[in-house]
């Protein structure tokens, strides 16, 4: 299986009873714009084309009066920030410094974690063979993670996915919750900036959404002086304690856990442990990444 047919299983959204939202009506869909910045979570500390910084440039430039996060309602409230990448604490540091709003907006449900379609083995060669045609790019920089073509290679994963495995349901229902939430904070706050930050495999999705809603959607390469070199810079002392807190709270989990859940923890505090050493910079090898 792909990389991104299992990533796809691996998360999945949850069940709620939030009533669905409106489309904004046109004239306020019309005074609002919005950008979405899809970001590479680990990938920032081997990424040199992408360091954390940029998305605090992104936030300084783009001026946003609401950032929504990829992090879950439920642990936001309490600021384990943790549940979602290490790059959420920092925008969400970084926004709230600009008095920005932030809202989050992911769903999953642990439960549903290793889910995976079904699929005959005919099928799946099939939608192997066409993924193999268009890989997704390891640790993507900034330019080519937000640039259209790697939106419309995302487009066709998804639709190689529909047509050969009735689609994903576990990333269809997390993507969904993604995209219901992001308009119902843009409503809520009345925002006239909104800026989203999420793992670039969701972009794609987010945007169009967006754009079907009628809401202006403007392209994160527009943003000046976005210069990956000037931009490695160390996180806050705030954000490196939060990681640092969020780290423990993951070794717990991870001793706790067992299977799958077990492994996927003791990667994700393996990548904590490399942010709080190095206080987000990058860049290390990708080998250091891997669990020890």
């Amino acid at each position: 299986m792909s990389r991104f047919l299992v990533a796809c299983a691996l998360v999945a959204a949850g069940c709620s009873h939030n009533p669905t939202p409106a489309a904004p009506h046109p004239d306020d869909a019309a005074a609002t714009e919005v950008m979405v910045i899809s970001t590479i979570h680990k990938g920032h500390l081997v990424q040199k084309e992408y360091p954390l910084g940029m998305l605090h440039n992104a936030l300084v430039r783009y001026k946003p009066d609401l950032v929504l996060v990829e992090i879950r309602p439920e642990t936001f409230a309490t600021r384990h920030y943790e549940d979602g990448p290490f790059e959420m604490t920092y925008v969400t540091h970084w926004a709230t410094a600009q008095g920005a709003a932030v809202e989050p907006i992911d769903w999953w449900r642990e439960q549903d974690m290793e889910s995976a379609p079904a699929m005959t083995p005919e099928e799946e060669r099939a939608l192997e063979a066409e993924l193999a045609a268009m890989p997704e790019p390891p640790w993507p920089g900034f330019r080519l993670a937000n640039q259209a073509s790697e939106r419309a290679r995302g487009m066709k994963v998804l639709n190689a996915q529909a047509r050969y495995a009735g689609g994903n349901a576990v990333w269809n229902r997390r993507q969904a919750w993604f995209n219901h939430r992001a308009v119902s904070a843009i409503e809520r706050h009345h925002a006239r900036r909104a800026l989203a930050f999420v793992g670039f495999n969701h972009g794609t999705e987010l945007e169009s959404y967006l754009r079907a809603m009628g809401l202006r959607v403007r392209d994160p390469l527009t943003l000046e002086a976005m210069d990956p070199a000037a931009s490695n810079e160390p996180a806050p002392d705030a954000v490196v304690s939060a990681w640092r807190e969020g780290l423990g709270r993951i070794r717990d989990n991870a001793e706790a856990a067992t299977g799958e859940s077990k492994l996927r923890m003791r990667a994700k505090a393996r990548y904590f442990e490399i942010a709080v050493e190095r206080r987000g910079t990058c860049c290390v090898p990708e080998s250091e990444l891997k669990p020890r």
